[in-house]
């Protein structure tokens, strides 16, 4: 089965989360995405904002992201991606986890850029 690839960042100009294809960065450097339902509406994004599709939802049915901040149980978890796939990094212990043990399990709480304090709080 294909994954569908997919990226997100916030905007320069509004900050807003923009979803779309990642496109080469503009002769600035800063990555740009295209929204593919919008024909031609690309976007300068804040290059530390950019995440991937992991290709998995959560157990609502929303798309998970690089940077996103789920919920497990009692713990929370960061996903990142690693050498060859995507992890869910923290909860108990410090532990990490393949994502794909997670899928349709966990819960979106929120991302590392919008919401960095549910990381401080404990579980």
């Amino acid at each position: 089965m294909k994954r569908e690839i997919l990226y997100r960042g916030k905007t320069l100009i509004d900050n807003k989360w923009i979803y779309g294809y990642l496109s080469t960065v503009d002769k600035s450097g800063v990555p740009v995405i295209l929204e593919p339902e919008k024909e031609n509406h690309w976007m300068k994004v804040h290059p530390e904002t950019v995440g991937q599709y992991t290709g998995l939802k959560d157990r609502n049915g929303v798309k998970i992201f690089e940077g996103d901040i789920v919920k497990e149980g009692l713990y929370k978890y960061t996903i990142e991606y690693y050498k060859y796939g995507f992890w869910a990094n923290g909860g108990q212990r410090g532990a990490t986890w393949e994502l794909r043990k997670f899928e349709n399990q966990c819960e979106i709480i929120g991302n590392i850029h919008d919401n960095p304090d549910l990381l401080k709080e404990t579980a």
